[in-house]
């Protein structure tokens, strides 16, 4: 692969990357907090990391209101916004997924269980990110 096709990749395909955008994409500006209660199982550092490391990359924009506590939102940049289309195509791709796997196993199997258990998970991660759905 070419080198910058490597770089893209080594970002957006880092730990929690896909989810915080999918978030962002779906919800628009958004607190930390509300962020970190979508993402189960992601830590507050880990979330800061991913967070500052895409903000760096110019993916996501940082926005702090002034106050006595600071209100800290992140949105998707107009650079990350090129990314939306490949996130809603990986989507797509996962449905498809799904169905096909809905139709060649059993009800009592035990992927089957498992399948009913990932069905809020985000949509093209097989299950490794949860993301506790707020409000849709």
């Amino acid at each position: 692969m070419e080198p910058q096709i490597n770089r893209i990749l080594n970002i957006i395909l880092g730990q929690w990357t896909l989810a915080i955008l999918w978030i962002l994409h779906r919800q628009g500006s958004t607190r930390f907090n509300k962020l970190k209660r979508q993402l189960d199982g992601v830590t507050p550092k880990v979330l800061t990391a991913r967070l500052r490391m895409l903000e760096q990359q110019q993916i996501i924009v940082r926005t702090v209101k002034p106050a006595k506590i600071p209100e800290v939102s992140y949105q998707i940049s107009p650079k990350g916004q090129k990314l939306i289309p490949i996130l809603e195509s990986l989507q797509m791709v996962s449905h498809g997924w799904s169905e096909e796997q809905k139709g060649s196993v059993t009800t009592t199997s035990p992927i089957a269980h498992a399948s009913q258990e990932i069905t809020s998970s985000f949509p093209f991660s097989s299950g490794l990110f949860k993301i506790q759905e707020e409000g849709f």
